[in-house]
């Protein structure tokens, strides 16, 4: 056999990884200038629609403080066979030493 294939030819096992920054912040509060509409369901149902192409996902800017979309992802990805997860608290208090 190759250094890259087994005595049959085959290749090892692909791990398939995806680190994407999904840009789903919080709600911001009315007083803000950014409370226009920037589709974050729609983007991010049209973002779970390609979960099962994985078997790695790491996210950044998922957030879980004032919105559910984050616990439905992770809901949605169990579903589809993406079994652990790993994410930060939801805890939006300051915390001081």
């Amino acid at each position: 056999g190759g250094e890259c294939g087994g005595e049959d030819g085959s290749w090892p096992p692909v791990l398939r990884m995806l680190t994407y920054n999904v840009f789903i912040r919080a709600p911001a509060p009315q007083f803000t200038h950014n409370t226009d509409d920037d589709r974050k369901d729609e983007r991010l149902r049209r973002f779970a629609e390609n979960l099962r192409r994985y078997d790695v996902v790491c996210l950044q800017e998922l957030f879980g403080a004032f919105s559910n979309r984050r616990d439905w992802l992770a809901e949605v990805a169990g579903r589809l066979g993406l079994k652990h997860q790993l994410r930060s608290s939801t805890n939006v208090r300051p915390r001081c030493l």
